[in-house]
């Protein structure tokens, strides 16, 4: 099976949020979250026990964008969201470390 999940720099899903064409998730704990997090992003914890159940909120037609703090947990959250049936998944790679790095805006 081909792998539907794209790496992406932040520069580039920061185009795509602007242009509205990715639902932006942000898969660290709530406390993570609530400290800082992408402008838009919706937490759907990967640890928590219902995150699957959580997901299937999510507009299959939709491209998902995933993050976490440093890329770990998203990449196995899109691998989760492939099996699923999720088929347009843009990963943030390095994660909020990347973001950082680039000095893009974060919500605090």
């Amino acid at each position: 099976m081909r792998s539907t999940i794209t790496q992406a720099t932040p520069q580039n899903i920061e185009r795509s949020i602007k242009t509205g064409e990715v639902e932006i998730i942000d898969v660290r704990t709530h406390s993570e979250f609530i400290q800082e997090h992408i402008e838009g992003a919706k937490n759907l914890d990967i640890s928590s026990p219902i995150f699957d159940l959580n997901v299937w909120t999510l507009q299959k037609h939709k491209v998902l964008a995933l993050y976490c703090r440093s890329g770990e947990r998203s990449q196995v959250a899109a691998e989760r969201l492939e099996k699923m049936g999720y088929a347009r998944i843009v990963h943030l790679y390095g994660g909020l470390i990347s973001w950082k790095m680039a000095q893009l805006p974060l919500v605090k």
